[in-house]
């Protein structure tokens, strides 16, 4: 079982790899906006599913376990409470950007912290974590360090790219510890979502590491999310998406 265990995980972390070196290399720079948009997340689903088809997971077990069936609103009503800190000290600090959009907003915001989570938490953590016996902090950074790296590219130097990696790195963490204390995936998506749409709607900046007056905004969102969390715990009060 154990020697299974450990061939299930390289094969996973093989294909998780190579769905996005293949993205990287095939991501089509013509057709229309949103076929070039949406098919990084086209091949993250099929990795997904063949992942899971690998393991012998089905697809609503898998969706069961990670919290994606039970109570989303009331999740991203928590994570909207959580995030607070951002909303409020964005709208006293910052300006709203001029070019704001509704096609801008999804594919900014919406889109990639939906599919990161379920790609990055709910797939590639979950799955070492949960069914593969990974002690958490190591799934939690094989994890973070593929989500880090997937930002590189924010980075106009290696200075800056090696930031950008490193603050999204942590965040993956923090995001993998809250998804596995509330058992729910979508605690960390209702956060991503609303942390990308606050730095989309607020002028703060065009990469993940942002301002320094932003990144203190930020911090305290992210050691308020850990208070509460440890907080409810320490009061058996959590509300779990997902039953041990």
């Amino acid at each position: 079982m154990q020697n299974r265990k450990i061939w299930l995980s390289v094969i996973v972390i093989l294909l998780f790899l190579a769905t996005n070196l293949l993205v990287d290399y095939f991501r089509p720079d013509s057709g229309p906006f949103w076929f070039r948009f949406m098919f990084q997340y086209f091949c993250w689903l099929l990795c997904i599913g063949l992942g899971l088809r690998i393991c012998g997971i089905r697809l609503i077990k898998f969706a069961t376990d990670i919290g994606l069936v039970a109570k989303p609103l009331y999740f991203i009503l928590w994570s909207l409470l959580l995030s607070a800190p951002m909303l409020i000290g964005f709208s006293l600090t910052a300006s709203i950007s001029p070019s704001l959009t509704i096609s801008g907003f999804f594919t900014s915001s919406v889109f990639p912290g939906f599919f990161e989570e379920i790609f990055y938490r709910g797939f590639l953590f979950y799955l070492l974590w949960k069914k593969f016996s990974w002690n958490f902090v190591l799934a939690a950074l094989a994890s973070a360090l593929t989500f880090g790296l997937g930002h590189w590219y924010q980075g106009g130097d290696w200075i800056s790219a090696l930031q950008i990696v490193l603050f999204t790195g942590i965040g993956g963490v923090w995001f993998a510890w809250l998804f596995k204390e509330w058992k729910s995936i979508w605690l960390p998506i209702g956060l991503h979502i609303l942390m990308n749409a606050y730095w989309y709607i607020w002028e703060i900046s065009d990469t993940a590491v942002g301002s320094q007056t932003a990144n203190v905004i930020r911090l305290v969102t992210i050691v308020l999310s850990i208070g509460v969390t440890l907080w409810l715990r320490y009061k058996k009060q959590l509300p779990v998406a997902v039953k041990d």
